[in-house]
């Protein structure tokens, strides 16, 4: 008997265990509002989603577009290089053939003619002139009496620069002597 009991014990906690989990008078009403609600949001979320990637396609779009102008942009830049470096590229042949006709007519003409230049730096001879010719001006003033600074402020110079030039001039004579 006492199994009994225990069995009943058991039972009525089960069956008061299992009532909580029934649903209540007006539940079925407060379930289809909670569907409604959970629809609406999920509509919401939706039409959210599509903004979103409707505005993701939009700046997809723009970024290829902006893309394609610089692409195009670029290709136009190599096109003009490439004419340039064309063009340049005939020039330096036309300069190579005119050095080579130059270099051809100074062996033909031999040492000291006339299709020899003087003082081409491409046969190596490059007349240097000396402080004389390069500063005549300043020599000349030097030479008429006129004073250091006197031919620096004529000639806008630094004293200094004048002085140095005037020792220079001195030495090769000097040297030249």
């Amino acid at each position: 008997m006492d199994n009994l009991w225990l069995y009943a014990v058991l039972l009525g906690l089960a069956l008061i265990f299992a009532s909580g989990f029934l649903p209540k008078r007006g539940a079925s009403r407060d379930i289809g509002h909670a569907v409604r609600q959970l629809e609406g949001v999920m509509n919401e979320f939706a039409s959210d989603m599509e903004e979103e990637n409707r505005e993701l396609i939009r700046m997809i779009a723009d970024m290829r577009r902006r893309q394609e102008e610089e692409r195009s942009a670029l290709i136009e830049r190599i096109a003009a290089a490439e004419a340039k470096a064309g063009e340049a590229r005939e020039r330096a042949e036309q300069l190579a053939a005119e050095l080579g006709e130059l270099k051809r007519l100074a062996r033909a003409g031999g040492p000291g003619s006339e299709a020899e230049p003087a003082g081409d730096p491409m046969f190596g001879r490059v007349p240097d002139p000396g402080i004389r010719e390069r500063y005549a001006e300043i020599l000349s003033l030097h030479a008429g009496g006129g004073s250091v600074e006197g031919i620096a402020r004529k000639l806008a110079m630094d004293k200094g620069e004048v002085q140095l030039i005037l020792r220079l001039a001195d030495q090769e004579a000097r040297a030249h002597a």
